[in-house]
């Protein structure tokens, strides 16, 4: 996965858990729909990311999803609450998942926002 900046340009579906726990679960079950399905025409041209923002007072998580992850998750789990869109992304956000992101399981996202989270408050 990749840690490079977020590129300019593309719209963002901001998408807030209340725990850690639930926004593991997310990333897991997202990473494992993207990894079993047939991109359809549409959806294979559509960018495939989801980046993780820094846990917000009071340890809340964000997720940003691109047009194509959001396509994905809506497609996969009904709509998806509570969102917003944004046309940037936070300057300390990290892409947790892309179009190669192989399946993961809760623990793997557990730990992947765990590691995002200490590499930016430190050990």
């Amino acid at each position: 996965m990749a840690s490079e900046s977020p590129t300019a340009g593309p719209r963002y579906h901001v998408v807030g858990f209340e725990r850690d726990v639930q926004a593991a679960a997310f990333v897991a079950a997202l990473a494992r729909a993207l990894d079993s399905r047939t991109l359809t025409a549409n959806g294979a041209a559509l960018s495939i990311e989801v980046w993780s923002g820094r846990p917000a007072q009071g340890g809340a998580f964000a997720l940003y999803l691109s047009d194509g992850a959001f396509e994905a998750a809506t497609e996969a789990f009904a709509p998806i609450p509570g969102n917003s869109v944004s046309d940037e992304l936070p300057a300390d956000c990290r892409r947790i998942i892309d179009r190669l992101t192989p399946p993961l399981g809760l623990e793997e996202a557990l730990e992947l926002l765990s590691t995002e989270a200490k590499e930016r408050t430190g050990p």
